[in-house]
């Protein structure tokens, strides 16, 4: 089976597997969920606004009323309350075979984190390669299991991975949004290279959605007719959710791989294998990122199982 037919009937049963999902209470996250509980899957969803996360826990029972679903508290906005998450995961749970770095922010006002990093930054990327470094040991004693970064295409619009200060201080909340998305990827590339260095057998993969009307767009600045284009040429949360659902269990899914739509421009359509940018894939730029990352997260990814 290729990608290209991958449908729906295809997403195995995930019972006794553990899914670890960010931002899984709303949006495309949300969709996710729904999927994937609906297969059986033990949910964690790690989410910042615990209230909304047991509505949505909720709604998903009022017509799967068995869904195994679990809501734990994190603020990827905060590197405390990412290692905090994951020092009580790792008390709580044996396995982790899905770890979906879905939450994100879009083209917020000039912010910062807890820490002082910039705000799209910081929870888009930072958050989540601190959290994929605290959660390395469990996976690596996962037998074959995933690491999901859900980026986007606009990261094709990033021309740099990291601002000067120039740059810093001309803050352009599009122009951030994009890096962060572009920084998704080369994570998740660079990633997957030190799994294959130390014959590890869990693997990396990158997914986007396309374009959809989400309430991520929805909170932005986004005019009136850009919210019209969204919609008439993106397509809905439940299909933009499929990219990450096939990253997240199809069998012909390997390392390295980016899955996303494969209609025009990649904007909506079904899911398959897709091209990501030419500075995606610059490996050098990915060595600087990673050791960015490292320096600002204060993670140093370990890759032997004790």
């Amino acid at each position: 089976m290729t990608t290209q037919n991958w449908t729906l009937s295809d997403i195995p049963d995930l019972v006794n597997k553990t899914v670890v999902i960010t931002g899984a209470n709303s949006g495309i996250g949300f969709e996710v969920t729904k999927l994937l509980a609906a297969k059986n899957a033990t949910v964690v969803m790690a989410c910042r606004d615990i209230k909304k996360a047991e509505q949505a826990v909720n709604q998903i029972r009022q017509t799967q009323s068995n869904a195994q679903l679990y809501v734990m508290s994190l603020d990827l906005a905060s590197l405390q309350s990412i290692r905090e998450f994951a020092a009580a995961f790792k008390q709580r749970y044996s396995q982790i075979n899905i770890l979906i770095n879905n939450a994100g922010v879009m083209k917020t006002p000039q912010l910062q984190t807890a820490e002082g990093i910039e705000y799209q930054w910081g929870v888009n990327h930072i958050g989540h390669f601190a959290l994929t470094g605290l959660l390395l040991e469990k996976l690596l004693s996962t037998p074959n299991s995933r690491i999901v970064s859900v980026t986007s295409i606009a990261h094709q619009m990033a021309q740099t991975i990291i601002d000067t200060p120039d740059e810093v201080r001309k803050y352009n909340p599009m122009k951030a949004y994009a890096q962060s998305k572009l920084a998704n990827l080369m994570f998740i590339y660079e990633l997957q290279r030190k799994l294959a260095a130390h014959s590890a057998n869990t693997i990396a993969v990158a997914a986007h959605p396309g374009i959809s009307p989400t309430q991520l767009n929805q909170r932005t600045y986004s005019s009136a007719a850009s919210v019209y284009l969204e919609k008439l040429l993106g397509h809905k949360p439940q299909y933009a959710a499929l990219p990450i659902v096939m990253a997240s269990t199809h069998e012909d899914i390997h390392g390295g791989d980016y899955i996303g739509p494969s209609g025009f421009l990649q904007l909506k359509g079904k899911p398959g294998k897709v091209v990501s940018s030419a500075l995606s894939q610059n490996t050098a730029a990915a060595q600087t990122l990673w050791a960015a990352s490292e320096h600002l997260s204060g993670v140093v990814f370990q890759f032997r199982r004790i």
